[in-house]
Order: structure tokens, then sequence, then C-alpha cells
């Protein structure tokens, strides 16, 4: 009995693990995120482990040991990308010899959309700046500034590219951008855009709570289907109903529940877009 238990949960283990490891490895190839957290999640992980875990997981299956850093990761990249001042001071204790550059101006600016599938999965800023060093000018171009996710289910495409442009500008006009230069390059540099404490719409949390909504919705559209049913059929004698009267009242639910819940997106719609 024992093993066949240890069989089920390493075989549930392998079934989570999996799908975690594409995500993670998608992640870091596709969406630009910042790869020297995978190092900053390991070791925080190791350190976990070795003062606190060691005891409660030193049995545990190398399974739960990856699911553990993937965590880590996880919830240390939402913090840096809720974050831009964090952003920004990362970047400066992990490379100390770049230097500011001065006389900082953007010459160009233009909204973006990164698709997935058929969707937009976040806006973002391309930006071409000229900044000195040295007493020479220099000018390059930098993608993914301001990356701003969905936060509601009734937001379109263009007020999110509206908000990623109002955003940088309005950091731009507080004069919040820096640049950094690479002092044995300095035509290579980096653009920080903000040095604001906190984005949500920059981070996956705005992911999170844009999910949160679609399961909130399914699990209201759960209840009132339940509460419907304990009205039209309290005594379960739609049971004992013929195949074709069954049919008739399917089609007729359904086509009611759906006019109802379209009426109700048409109206969040009208409410939210004047």
């Amino acid at each position: 009995m024992d093993q066949n238990n240890s069989k089920i949960k390493q075989i549930l283990g392998w079934i989570i693990a999996v799908p975690m490891l594409l995500l993670g490895v998608y992640l870091c190839l596709f969406e630009h995120e910042n790869l020297r957290v995978i190092v900053y999640a390991s070791l925080s992980y190791v350190l976990y482990f070795i003062c606190i875990g060691r005891k409660q997981y030193i049995k545990s299956d190398y399974l739960i040991h990856f699911l553990g850093l993937f965590i880590c990761y996880i919830v240390l990249q939402i913090i840096l990308r809720a974050s831009p001042f964090l952003q920004l001071h990362e970047f400066k204790l992990t490379y100390p010899t770049w230097q500011k550059a001065s006389q900082v101006q953007i010459v160009d600016q233009e909204e973006h959309t990164h698709h997935v599938s058929k969707g937009i999965n976040y806006a973002y800023m391309n930006v071409i700046y000229q900044y000195e060093f040295d007493h020479k000018k220099y000018s390059t171009e930098q993608a993914d500034i301001a990356r701003q996710y969905h936060l509601w289910l009734w937001e379109d495409n263009q007020k999110l590219l509206d908000l990623t442009k109002m955003k940088f500008n309005q950091a731009l006009n507080q004069n919040e951008q820096e640049v950094y230069v690479n002092v044995q390059q300095p035509s290579e540099s980096i653009y920080f855009y903000s040095q604001h404490w906190l984005d949500i719409r920059g981070s996956w949390i705005a992911h999170i709570l844009f999910l949160l909504q679609i399961f909130s919705i399914l699990a209201l559209v759960g209840v009132l289907g339940i509460v419907v049913k304990k009205v039209i059929n309290p005594n379960n004698t739609i049971q004992t109903w013929s195949k074709s009267k069954k049919m008739i009242f399917a089609i007729i639910f359904f086509t009611a529940a759906w006019t109802f819940l379209m009426g109700c997106w048409i109206l969040l719609m009208y409410l939210t877009h004047p």
C-alpha cells in the first residue's frame, strides 16, 4: 500500500513539475524576464533549506525541492517586476562599474503590444534616447519599457496602450529617468524610466488579479446555477420528463442564461466606456 501511495505521489509530482518547468522556461526565454532572479531564487532556497527546512525536507523527493525553488522564483520575480525602484537598485548593485549618464533626452517614443495567440498580453514602450557620457553624445534604442498588463476584464487594448504611454510620460515629466552606461563600451546603456516603489500593472500581480476575476465569475455562475436549480426544480421533477421535453427546456434555459450574461456584459461595457 505504501509503495502504491509513493508511486501515485511521484506521478502527481511529475504532472505538476513538468508544466511548471515549461512555464519557467517560457517566462525566462519569451517574457524577457530578469534571468538573474534564477540565481537569487536558488540562493534564497538554499539558505531556507539550510536554516529552516533541512529537518522537514531532508527525506523529501527532489520534485518537492524543485517546486519550492520554482515558487521562490515566482515570488521574487513578482516582487522585482512590481517595483521599478527595486529594478533600478538591483541593477546598480549587480553592475557597480556602470556609471550614470547625463543630458538624457527622449528622441522618439512609440507604444507597442506583445501578443500571445490571438490576444494581447501586455503593452510597452519603445524608446530612442540620447545621452552624454565623457563629453560625447550617444543615441540608442530600448524596447519593453513601462510594461503594463491588463488588470480588469472590461479593459480594451487601446486603453492599455494609452495607460502605458501616460505612465511613461508622467515619469518623464517628473524627471525620474536614469541611464547607466557601460564604461568599457559607452555606446552600451540601459534606460530606467521610473523610480516608483510599486507598479502593480507592471508585474504578474495584474495577471493573477485578472485570472481571479475570471474564476470568480465562473464560481458566481456555478452558484447561480445551483440556486436556479433549487428554485425551478426543487423536487427533481425534471428528471421524470421525456427526452424531448428535457431538450426543449435545456435550449430555453441556456438561451435565457446566455442572453442574461450578454446583457450584463453589454451593460458593464456601457458603464465603463461612456
